[in-house]
């Protein structure tokens, strides 16, 4: 329950929100060097990282591949697929031994429906979660083009 209170996806949930979320969270563990997913792959799941690390690793020019990023315990990834199952944007390839908690697309939207409540709750936590992300992702950018000529 610490791990979803902590995320700011659902740091508006009180704990009773927080146990309905848990009882269709599933844990999975994976070594390390295991691909946890395929860029361009659908997206069916958004992950916690209950302990460990990971690699995002982004596809570039044919089969060359480039990590854009860590991630550590805490963090949520996977997240653009709660929006339209759309493909994958990266690999997701673990450093160490992980423990993920998996809350599928098909899942989470079964339990808005019940809950219509939880559901704007989330919705207003995911629309700030993903502009801070492209917040992010645009300095990123504008560092790199700056740096890189």
């Amino acid at each position: 329950m610490k791990l979803l209170k902590q995320s700011p996806l659902f740091e508006t949930f009180n704990q009773r929100e927080l146990k309905e979320v848990l009882t269709i969270a599933e844990e999975k563990r994976y070594p390390a060097g295991h691909t946890v997913f395929h860029e361009g792959e659908k997206g069916k799941s958004l992950f916690f990282i209950k302990s460990g690390t990971i690699s995002v690793v982004k596809r570039y020019n044919g089969d060359n591949e480039k990590t854009i990023a860590f991630l550590y315990e805490g963090e949520p990834f996977g997240e653009m697929a709660l929006t339209d199952g759309g493909p994958r944007s990266a690999r997701i390839l673990t450093n160490t031994p992980v423990v993920l908690l998996e809350i599928k697309r098909s899942t989470l939207f079964r339990l808005f429906k019940k809950k219509p409540q939880l559901e704007l709750k989330f919705q207003r936590a995911f629309n700030m979660f993903l502009v801070k992300r492209l917040r992010e992702a645009s300095e990123n950018l504008v560092i790199e083009t700056i740096y890189m000529g």
